[in-house]
């Protein structure tokens, strides 16, 4: 008998995994302790979106990091970037 599921690609199945990670991992900046650790995790965030997604422009990358932050509900953060959109 033959089998009728869809197949599902080893690139999709690990992408869905390392999103899953980043997701369950994932800590709204104003949860860390200071700048310092809120720097130091906003580079580790970009370098590693980077390297997994090298085609992505910038963006593309502050996009899936926007996501992420309204997704957690980070509100401090989020309004902080909305100051900062209106002081532009």
């Amino acid at each position: 008998m033959k089998d009728e599921r869809p197949s599902v690609s080893m690139k999709y199945l690990v992408t869905t995994l390392l999103l899953a990670t980043v997701n369950a991992t994932f800590r709204c900046p104003e949860a860390l302790a200071n700048d310092g650790a809120r720097a130091t995790e906003l580079k580790a965030f970009v370098d590693w979106m980077r390297s997994q997604h090298p085609d992505w422009s910038m963006p593309e990358v502050t996009g899936s990091r926007l996501y992420l932050l309204e997704v957690h509900h980070c509100d401090k953060t989020l309004a902080a970037i909305q100051e900062t959109k209106s002081i532009h």
